[in-house]
């Protein structure tokens, strides 16, 4: 059976991803079925497991947890990244991807966003409720949750805290002479209304490219995967880090084409030559 035709798959999850992710795939014609294992053994955002590989890496052994429980030629799992920068400022990027269960191929789907809730504090033992609460003003407690974790895990994380009466509970129970605690948003994709936005964003641009064929082959999956530098200064004519090409690849053949962009020269403000 050709690949475009086979629009049955299974999604690996144990934090409740199908609720964004089903309705996408259902609306496009999908038969779309749910597997609950405990993919927690691959990394989790407290930390008490730590995530051994890249998001991609990780994500696609997610997928292959369905290898032998499920009979759809597609695989399904996502991971997720989620870092806070410079001022506070939040970022997560969100991979979704599809394996081809009989071939191994891999079509995967991004999507990246500041817009989400996340915060981290680390509370000493001379700090306060009180001044524990007031440094998670920004939690969005009630639609977010939190949890404390041990940063030097000795002691399992408790997550899913939904009232500033269980931090305070869960910090006591776990607070020890010498222990670091730190308070953060619990980002399981159940419990974080905000990256579940960001899950279907990347879920949508997943079955963007599942409807994108390669030229030379017709496989789905026919994506835009990089971006060739050089594009000269408008002023000077060197090449800048700006693209001056797209490559486009395909998941089945390996067909690469580059497609130019459009020559009209670089700001100079952005040229290293003109405004080191």
């Amino acid at each position: 059976m050709s690949p475009h035709s086979e629009q049955w798959v299974t999604l690996v999850t144990h934090h409740g991803k199908g609720e964004v992710m089903a309705p996408l795939f259902r609306a496009a014609g999908w038969r779309f079925e749910i597997l609950d294992r405990d993919t927690d053994a691959l990394g989790t955002f407290s930390g008490d497991v730590e995530r051994r590989g890249s998001p991609l890496e990780v994500a696609v052994a997610k997928a292959r947890l369905a290898a032998g429980e499920s009979r759809s030629p597609w695989w399904m799992a996502s991971e997720g990244s989620l870092s806070s920068g410079p001022w506070g400022l939040a970022h997560d990027h969100e991979l979704v991807v599809l394996v081809h269960g009989a071939t191994g191929v891999v079509v995967a789907g991004e999507a990246r966003s500041h817009d989400v809730v996340l915060v981290g504090v680390e509370v000493l033992e001379t700090t306060s409720d009180e001044q524990m609460l007031g440094q998670l003003a920004g939690a969005d407690l009630g639609r977010h949750h939190l949890m404390v974790v041990s940063l030097t895990h000795d002691v399992p994380a408790r997550g899913a805290l939904r009232t500033l009466e269980e931090v305070v509970e869960a910090r006591r129970a776990m607070s020890a002479p010498g222990r670091r605690l730190r308070i953060q948003t619990d980002c399981r994709a159940h419990l974080s209304p905000s990256r579940g936005r960001v899950i279907e964003a990347a879920t949508r641009d997943l079955l963007s490219r599942m409807n994108s064929s390669c030229p030379r082959c017709a496989g789905p999956g026919w994506a835009l995967s990089s971006v060739v530098e050089g594009r000269r200064c408008a002023v000077c004519a060197r090449p800048t880090s700006d693209p001056r090409a797209e490559v486009w690849t395909c998941p089945w053949c390996g067909e690469r084409r580059e497609v130019l962009l459009e020559e009209s020269g670089v700001d100079p403000a952005r040229c290293p030559w003109c405004n080191p």
